[in-house]
Parts: structure tokens; C-alpha cells; sequence
């Protein structure tokens, strides 16, 4: 009997020192995946400003722009994105062309300042799904960050 009680003790005692083990291990999967979570809202906080940025360039107030050099800035942006959506517009154009047609139709792919770029074909073609990646889509549209503020 007396080695019954002790054992009863004993068994006591180990319940109680895994839930605390429990508690212990669970609050720290808590704090581990609260730090988780505020390492993405951060991620995202990020990228969500950094997409805000990018789309002022496009649809921002132009009251807010406030130098020459940033005025200059957006409109090369603007430039270069009519540019390719012209461009893009053609190709499209030609390829509807081409699928209502049975005979290819080429015709001369004009950059906005007036000089001819080769065909549409030529032209175009690095809109083909074989010659673009991801990371040149990418690379593309990281070039129209906004420049650095300047210091007076």
C-alpha cells in the first residue's frame, strides 16, 4: 500500500510537470507563429506601398507632382508604357489579321517617333510566350521605381 501511494505520487507529480512542459511548449509555438504572421504583414505592408508607388506613376494626381525631374520622370514612363501597349495593339491586330485570313499579312511596325522597326513580326516578337520570362516582365516594371528624392 505505502508503494501504491508513492507511486500515485509520483504519477502526480509527472502529470503535472508535462502539462507545464505543454503550456510551456505552446505558448512558444504561439509566440513563434505570432512573430510568423507579423514577419508577412510586414512583407506585404511592403510590397503593398511599394505597387502604390508604382501605380501613382500611372494614375496619380498631377498636382502632386512637385519637381521637374520627377514630372520628366513619369512622362518617360508613360511614353515607354504607350509605346509597348501601341505595339502590343498592333500585334494583336495582326494576329486577328492572320487567323481570319489564311494568307499571312506583314505590315511595318512604326515606333512613336516615326522610325520603322521591321515588321510586326520582328517587332513584336518578343511578345511571343517563347521569348519573354517572368523575370524580364519583372525586370521591366522594376525600372519605373520612382528616382530618389532630391535634397536641397
Amino acid at each position: 500500500m505505502h508503494n501504491q501511494e508513492h507511486i500515485q505520487k509520483v504519477l502526480h507529480r509527472l502529470k503535472a510537470e508535462t502539462d507545464q512542459i505543454c503550456q510551456a511548449s505552446s505558448a512558444m509555438n504561439v509566440e513563434a507563429k505570432l512573430k510568423e504572421v507579423q514577419r508577412e504583414v510586414l512583407i506585404y505592408r511592403s510590397q503593398l506601398e511599394e505597387m502604390t508607388n508604382r501605380l501613382r506613376v500611372f494614375e496619380g494626381d498631377p498636382s502632386e507632382i512637385n519637381t521637374l525631374s520627377e514630372a520628366e520622370y513619369r512622362e518617360q514612363v508613360l511614353q515607354e508604357t504607350l509605346k509597348h501597349v501601341q505595339m502590343r495593339k498592333r500585334f494583336l491586330e495582326e494576329e486577328h489579321i492572320s487567323h481570319a485570313s489564311p494568307q499571312v499579312h506583314l505590315t511595318k511596325a512604326v515606333d512613336i517617333d516615326g522610325s520603322s522597326a521591321g515588321t510586326t513580326e520582328n517587332a513584336l516578337g518578343w511578345f511571343s510566350g517563347d521569348t519573354i520570362t517572368n523575370d524580364q516582365i519583372l525586370n521591366f516594371v522594376n525600372g519605373y521605381d520612382p528616382p530618389p528624392p532630391l535634397s536641397h
